[in-house]
């Protein structure tokens, strides 16, 4: 039996991990108890990994779709079929008609990553999605117009933070949305201990069972509560010298939100004054405050405004890039500190939509998902490269997005499994399991709790039949002319070689990444950014788009509203070979008011569709509060979601405290 050391790369944590091997197959998988970070914790997620391996659902060889039925073939086969094809589409309709879309499993592979964010652009199609535009933009968008960046992601100063305050995450199941909370459970309890740990969730998650308060809100008011607060701190409370020399646009930000009072904010949330006074006479005592934000948020219509406001409250605490506050990671190998990055302009980088949805707007290069069907049928996009996106479960109005998707000329889909979406694709591209291909954290580089890398070798030896999903982007772009591969000839360069090619201007060497497994730099710093955003007058505190929602957002008075949830077993679409319930999740009162108990099977209703599951009963819920979790496809959330009703800022349809009604099947 040997011992060979990795880390996981499931979600943003990047635990440490140990695998026993025994003739080339992972046996089991541990926590490393010595690793920096993670310190001994792992998930069930990550130590199932040797399962999803082994699954009988693994994609072993290439794949075509002929005449409606697939033919198994060799990877030149592949290759060349899928260039012809896209060849021609090019030549009949430009290279506009080809689009690309980037899946969780593309984003924690590091060399796959790194080649796949610019293909579009080096392509010269605008034709770019993500999974961005289904979970997190919001946040984004909000980070690039107050902050000048997109990637102006804080992170809580969690060793000094005063005050954490969690609005719609719970990081003791999802690990962060763009944070990592590695070993989160001591992690909040370490904070708690010493400071206050506030919640704020219409459900009691595992992270509110946790924290020193929870406030149980009504779904998609968050931004109520944050307009409350930054109201009465600039009128008592607010660092004046903070604010006098980092922000701009107060006056803005103090009109704003002046219509927020007390009995506004207790109206809106449902909860109660003397609780909102209680968290308001927290910020004020202690001075500074973290506020982390998650999907919870994102995934609801007001997402953007809620991340805006939350930047303008720790802006006006003085806790932006302050200790006991929050921080920006400049990134082990991005050193955006050392760069010289042009700031954003106040309305952002804002681009023209897709042709079919001129209403919406493109951001962070990409077109929102929710397009991605309207220009299917307007012939607009003939062809999608999919990098390892679980489509058919994660885009919104699944009939009609799936039937969009079934109508290319060429959906080519590079994954490890196979998955709904694998099924209705037309070329179908093994790539290598995380087990099986080396790997540095390079693309969690700046939402890492410590300015640092994790290194991987390969722990055990692929499939013959699959590869590297670098190696196969890298191939398609050649075949059609284009460098994809950063300047590097696929046929002659190995990962290791590709690897050390990326990491080349990194603070050190690949050889030293290798020994070590884990490099650190430098636990948090401070002071880089607020140089940055002083060489643009300061924070901009009142975005005019964000500013105009916020005047318009009125809250769901529905006796019943769907929010998003996190899973133990699951991440987004992607499961690690453990098979785990979705379902139709009920408070015991709601269930028992619609004539409903635990196994009945009912019926889910939005004003855009339905979905039949069985019910579960959760106490942990609100009344008024239900989940049907998303990334699942036989009972699939987005029956429930829909293409038209999209914020118009974000271009994300709304997923979380979405109106809905539930009967007896």
């Amino acid at each position: 039996m040997q011992e060979v050391k990795t880390f996981c790369r499931i979600c943003n944590s990047a635990c440490g991990l140990i695998a026993d091997v025994d003739d080339g197959e992972v046996v089991k998988l541990r926590a490393d108890r010595n690793h920096p970070l993670s310190g001994g914790y792992s998930c069930s997620k990550g130590r199932n990994l040797p399962a999803f391996h082994r699954s009988p659902r693994r994609l072993l060889a290439p794949k075509i779709r002929r005449n409606g039925e697939f033919t198994t073939t060799d990877w030149d086969e592949a290759l060349d079929d899928l260039a012809d094809n896209l060849r021609t589409i090019v030549e009949q309709s430009g290279v506009q008609a080809i689009g690309f879309f980037i899946g969780a499993g593309a984003f924690f592979d590091g060399l796959l990553y790194l080649t796949a964010r610019g293909a579009a652009a080096k392509m010269g199609t605008p034709q770019a999605y993500s999974d961005q535009t289904i979970d997190s933009i919001p946040k984004s968008i909000a980070c690039e117009l107050v902050a000048g960046s997109p990637m102006a992601l804080t992170q809580p100063d969690f060793e000094r933070c005063r005050m954490l305050l969690y609005f719609g995450a719970n990081p003791l199941v999802s690990h962060g949305q763009a944070t990592a909370h590695s070993n989160p459970t001591k992690l909040l309890r370490d904070v708690a201990k010493r400071s206050e740990v506030w919640v704020v969730d219409p459900r009691k998650t595992e992270t509110a069972r946790n924290a020193t308060h929870h406030l149980v809100v009504r779904p998609g008011s968050d931004h109520a509560i944050l307009a409350y607060l930054v109201r009465e701190i600039l009128q008592d409370g607010a660092d004046r010298a903070y604010i006098s020399s980092h922000c701009q646009d107060v006056e803005q930000l103090a009109e704003a939100v002046s219509q927020f009072d007390l009995a506004r904010a207790s109206q809106a949330t449902g909860l109660g004054e003397d609780s909102l006074k209680d968290l308001l006479a927290a910020v004020r005592r202690h001075g500074r405050v973290a506020i982390e934000c998650g999907t919870g948020v994102s995934m609801s219509s007001t997402g953007g405004v809620v991340h805006w406001l939350s930047l303008a409250l720790m802006a006006i605490t003085g806790s932006l890039d302050q200790e006991g506050g929050v921080w920006f990671n400049p990134g082990f190998h991005t050193q955006a500190d050392k760069r010289d990055i042009p700031s954003a302009p106040p309305e952002g980088y804002v681009r023209p939509g897709p042709a079919s949805r001129p209403e919406l707007s493109s951001w962070i290069g990409e077109y929102p998902v929710a397009a991605m069907p309207d220009e299917i049928a307007a012939g607009n996009l003939r062809a999608l490269i999919n990098l390892s996106g679980g489509l058919v479960q994660c885009m919104p109005d699944v009939a009609r997005s799936k039937a969009a998707l079934e109508s290319l000329e060429v959906l080519a889909t590079l994954d490890v499994v196979e998955t709904e979406t694998t099924q209705i694709s037309t070329h179908v591209l093994p790539l290598k399991a995380q087990l099986e291909r080396l790997d540095a954290s390079m693309c969690l580089d700046m939402i890492s709790p410590a300015v640092a890398t994790s290194y991987t070798d390969v722990v055990i030896p692929p499939p013959p039949g699959v590869r590297s999903g670098w190696w196969v982007l890298a191939q398609i772009g050649k075949r059609l002319g284009y460098d994809l591969a950063l300047g590097v000839d696929p046929d002659s360069t190995s990962d290791e070689e590709f690897m050390a090619y990326l990491t080349s201007d990194s603070p050190t060497s690949l050889p030293e990444m290798k020994e070590k497994g884990y490099v650190q730099a430098t636990p948090a710093v401070f002071g880089w950014f607020l140089k940055r955003i002083g060489e643009v007058g300061g924070w901009r505190l009142a975005p005019a788009p964000l500013v105009e929602q916020l005047a318009t957002i009125s809250v769901h008075d529905a006796p019943l509203l769907m929010i998003s949830r996190r899973l133990h077993l699951h991440f987004n679409s992607r499961s690690n070979g453990t098979k785990e319930a979705g379902g139709i999740i009920m408070n015991d009162e709601d269930a028992m008011e619609a004539g409903l108990s635990e196994g009945a099977k009912a019926i889910v209703r939005s004003a855009h569709g339905s979905v039949e599951g069985i019910v579960r009963i959760d106490k942990t819920l609100s009344r008024g509060v239900m989940n049907v979790p998303h990334g699942f496809a036989d009972i699939n959330a987005n029956a429930l979601t829909s293409l038209e009703h999209v914020n118009k800022l974000t271009g994300m349809p709304t997923y979380s405290a979405l109106p809905v009604t539930v009967v007896p099947a």
